[in-house]
């Protein structure tokens, strides 16, 4: 996790200097078609029942883009992956909030202070946030770091 962080921190070094800053574009999508958004598309959970989720966009990113083929995530569970993910914090740092779903909550501070999206901002980058964000956020709510926010419990454009 730190070396994701670090990779994007660098990059963002590296570029701050020059005249152009090179686009960025993140996707964080789950490895397996088990997730909720799988599921809106048709799929039943947890199978996929015989839908093929964004054939395209996956045509195009395993065609002209990189691909992963033995990569790692600290922890496996949706929003302390994407918590994680996120921040460039392992799970345990981001210290549990509710000890009943404690695999389920984080600190949101600990989330929304450290996010790269208010890395890339505070570097000059427009940020965008589209989809799922973390679990249990109020409804409306926009935190820090992104220019454009449209994930669950409410957002903006």
């Amino acid at each position: 996790m730190r070396a994701l962080y670090a990779f994007f921190a660098s990059a963002l070094a590296s570029t701050c200097s020059s005249s152009k800053q090179p686009n960025v574009v993140y996707i964080v999508t789950p490895a397996r078609v088990t997730d909720d958004q799988d599921q809106m598309l048709g799929s039943s959970f947890p199978t996929v029942g015989g839908a093929t989720p964004l054939p395209k966009t996956k045509r195009l990113l395993v065609d002209e883009g990189a691909t992963f083929t033995n990569a790692f995530i600290h922890v496996p569970i949706c929003n302390p992956s994407r918590s994680t993910t996120l921040t460039g914090r392992y799970f345990h740092n981001l210290r549990t909030t509710n000890t009943s779903w404690a695999a389920m909550h984080v600190n949101m501070d600990a989330v929304h202070n450290r996010s790269f999206g208010l890395v890339f901002q505070r570097a000059g980058y427009a940020t965008a946030l589209l989809g799922k964000y973390v679990n249990a956020m109020p409804e409306g709510y926009v935190p820090q770091g992104w220019s454009a926010y449209l994930a669950n419990g409410g957002g903006r454009l």
